[in-house]
């Protein structure tokens, strides 16, 4: 029963997966997206990985996904020349995907979990995953410290990069505040007593 459950949603990521990149709608394309990752994660609940699933629900679905479906919707993307461009790289598209493939299906063949799903209620390297927040816990900081720090940086760095982008430009009509200016005015400089009369209304 649970390896049929398990090849259930491998189909099921397939479809989804072809879907995401079919889609001439890019809001659809996200959804299919989002219930790919759902997938995903039932796929790895299914090994006893349940922090690597709920970190999957929760990044992936939770943060990412939802931010790019609220960019798409808020933009409100011309599909029509994206298309035309896209058409333009598609060499490109295929190429760089056939290097990611070959990447995966290297780091798969070099990683130390080797399992076969067809037994996959027998296989001891599935122990490793009894624990997987400890294990992930002891191979990020001993073994992947380097890389992990690394990691962190560029997401600094990003966004710094970020603010900077969005600060080049300041434009005219975006009110700014001097904070000190703020903090050391006082009651004679905030307040003001006006007498006004019936009917003539304040000039501010």
């Amino acid at each position: 029963m649970l390896e049929f459950i398990t090849y259930c949603l491998m189909i099921i990521i397939l479809v989804l997966s072809i879907l995401v990149i079919s889609n001439k709608n890019p809001v659809h394309s996200v959804l299919f997206l989002i219930f790919t990752f759902f997938c995903s994660a039932g796929i790895m609940i299914l090994l006893e990985a349940e922090y690597i699933a709920m970190t999957t629900i929760v990044v992936y679905v939770g943060a990412v996904v939802i931010l790019f479906l609220f960019v798409i919707m808020m933009l409100d993307v011309d599909t029509k020349s994206l298309r035309v461009s896209v058409s333009n790289v598609k060499s490109y598209s295929i190429i760089s995907s056939l290097a990611f493939l070959g990447a995966f299906f290297y780091i798969l063949y070099k990683s130390e979990i080797k399992y076969n799903i067809l037994s996959i209620n027998h296989n001891k390297n599935l122990k490793l995953f009894k624990n997987s927040l400890r294990y992930i816990g002891e191979k990020l900081y001993t073994n992947y410290m380097f890389e992990f720090q690394i990691a962190g940086l560029l997401l600094f760095l990003a966004m710094i990069g970020s603010i900077t982008l969005i600060l080049r430009k300041p434009k005219d009509n975006v009110k700014k505040q001097d904070i000190i200016e703020q903090v050391m005015r006082n009651k004679n400089e905030s307040l003001e007593l006006v007498d006004v009369k019936s009917r003539s209304g304040v000039k501010i």
